[in-house]
This record gives structure tokens, sequence and C-alpha cells, in this order.
């Protein structure tokens, strides 16, 4: 990683929690971090300048006073900073802030609230506004906050209407700042309705610190994919372990004969990928560092497979990864546990940011 130094400016009078909250952020990126201690005053000497100069980057964390506006001392040092720090500015705005000074100062500016600072880390605003600016230090980057050890994940095909989606992830903190692990699930096509509902979720912890708790919620957004959050009450320190299991049911919107799969094709678009060599499939995506991928289907009793297969896509440009589908076809399995078909793809250090397909075809 990168490193870059910072010159924080912010009121001495903040509470020292508040501080750390935006170090402790801003150290997970990169940044070697140089606060003052110098005595605050409206007007600037030689030494508090040179040190804003010698910076690579100028954060500030901007509180406000009784009347809604900033200290003297803050306006000082940002007025000074916009001058030789130019775009390598970045402003956390206390909400409620009047001032035309920061209005007319070029820089990302985050706002925030000071009693809900955990939810603005879960809702990612300030990681997603940190990879922007850190973007325009050094070009296109990317910082994990964690790292899956091992991702489980299972697909029983239980009907034609029905599936069941369960994983289990075992996770390490590389940084001392995450709070969210997201996973999501592709759009449904021309499925309509997924029909979870919340007692058919569940969620179980199997690991964690003692002095962290963990909560599962799973959500459909507009666009009817499924994202499920994995939510901790505080920061996960780093090197820490979280362990957790999930599962839920859904409706199977995939096809689950070749009748309906050559119906749906007559229907509406398939990949040209997909169109004479299978009808169904399910993936797993990679959108986090992982050591470890299990990734099965298991299928109804007396279900038939013709052939099968996988396919690795790159999630950005849906272009296919030729070389990795080379690497992994070997793990690849077709297991049959006395009429019970399953698939398994077993696999260490998969690609990060790739959608890893398993495909088959079904006997008539």
């Amino acid at each position: 990683m990168i490193e870059h130094s910072l010159f924080l400016s912010y009121s001495f009078e903040e509470k020292p929690k508040i501080i750390r909250y935006f170090e402790n952020l801003l150290s997970n990126f990169g940044f070697n971090i140089y606060k003052h201690t110098y005595r605050e005053s409206a007007i600037l000497n030689n030494e508090i300048e040179k040190d804003i100069k010698s910076r690579d980057v100028f954060v500030a964390v901007i509180t406000k006073n009784d009347n809604n506006t900033i200290k003297e001392w803050l306006i000082s040092e940002i007025t000074f900073a916009s001058v030789y720090k130019k775009t390598n500015m970045l402003l956390f705005i206390e909400d409620g802030i009047i001032s035309s000074v920061l209005n007319e100062i070029e820089s990302i500016k985050i706002p925030f609230n000071k009693k809900t600072l955990h939810k603005d880390i879960i809702n990612r605003s300030f990681v997603k506004s940190l990879y922007m600016f850190k973007e325009k230090l050094i070009g296109d980057i990317y910082f994990p906050l964690f790292e899956q050890e091992k991702l489980l994940y299972i697909v029983n095909i239980i009907s034609k209407d029905l599936l069941e989606i369960s994983s289990r992830v075992k996770v390490k903190s590389l940084s001392n700042s995450f709070q969210e692990i997201v996973h999501t699930s592709n759009s449904l096509n021309k499925t309509s309705d997924i029909s979870i509902k919340e007692n058919k979720f569940k969620f179980k912890c199997l690991q964690h610190p003692d002095d962290i708790n963990l909560k599962g919620i799973l959500k459909v957004n507009s666009k009817e994919n499924i994202r499920l959050s994995i939510l901790a009450d505080d920061y996960i320190k780093k090197d820490n372990f979280i362990e957790y299991e999930y599962s839920f049911k859904r409706q199977n919107h995939k096809a689950f004969t070749q009748k309906e799969a050559l119906k749906r094709n007559k229907s509406y678009y398939y990949e040209e990928v997909y169109k004479n060599t299978s009808y169904s499939r399910q993936n797993v995506s990679i959108e986090h560092p992982t050591k470890e991928l299990i990734h099965k289907i298991k299928f109804p009793t007396n279900y038939k497979i013709k052939n099968y297969g996988i396919y690795v896509f790159v999630i950005k440009t849906s272009n296919r990864d030729i070389e990795e589908e080379q690497r992994i076809y070997k793990y690849l399995s077709l297991i049959d546990d006395i009429n019970n078909l399953s698939l398994s793809l077993h696999i260490k250090y998969p690609k990060l940011n790739r959608n890893y397909h398993i495909y088959w075809t079904p006997k008539e």
C-alpha cells in the first residue's frame, strides 16, 4: 500500500473519541497522519504553515460551535491549505455548519453527524469518498478492509419453484475500521417476485471478538437484487476473526427443464455463450480477497445431468477469464450420492472481482 503523509486539522475542544474515529479511518487507507500540537490561534505561524506545505494531503475535521460557525483556527488552516494543497484536500463537515468560506473551496466534502458516525461507515459513504480521494492521488486502487479466509456457498435446488441459499464465511480483519460485510445475489432477470419472508432468513454468528456483536440484515433492492449486510456494532480490530453462517429460501428463477429453457430462449435474450451450451446456472461473486472457495449446487432426488462446466467472468466488463477457467476446471466435480447429485467447485485463491458460473444441462 502506498502511504501519503497527511496533515489533520481539527479543534482541540472537540471530544478525543470523535477525532480518533477519523484517525482510524484515514490510517486504514494508507495515510501517515500528522496532528498539530500548537495552541489554537487565528493567525498561523511559520511552523504551522511549513507543516501543512510539507504533507502530501490536508484533511480537516470541521465541527461547529454553539452558533453553527467554525473556529477561526480551522478557517485559517483550511484557507492556507486551499492555496498550497489545492485538490489534495478532504473536508469532513459536521451537519448544520454555516460558512461561505467552505462553499468557495474546491475539494471533496463529506458531511457527517456526530451521533451517527458508525451508521455513516455502515452505509459506506465515507469509504466510497476516501476511495475517490485516493484515486485522485495515485490512480486506480483497491484497499481491502478484510479478507475471506473461507467462503462456503451452497445452492440447494429444492424444486422448479424453490431453492435455498446457504453460506458459511470466515473473515479476517485487515484494519481497525470495518463494520460491514456485504454479500449480493445477481438480478432475477424476468422474475418479478423473490418472496423472501423475514422468518425464512436465518443468521448465526459462530466466532467473534468478545467486545463485538454481529447481526445479519437481508434486503431486496429496487433492481430485485438480494443484499445481505453483516453489521458489527463497533470496529473489528486488525487480525481479528469473525465467522458466521446464513440461509434463506427464494423463488427458483432459473429454467428447470430443457423444454422450459427453449421456451425462455424464444421469449427473451440469453447471452451468446449460454445458448447452445446450457440453460441453467448458479454463480458466486468474489468481491473481497478470498483464500478458499467452496461452491456447491445440490439437485433434487433423481435429477439427471447430461453435461456441466464452468465459466468465469470479469465483474466489471462481463468478459470471460479463459485463463482462470483453465486453472480451475479440474477442481469442478459431479458427485452422485445415491441418486442425489451435486456439483462442487473447491479452489484456492479465486480471483478478485470475478463471477464463477457453474452451468449444467440435464437429461430429459
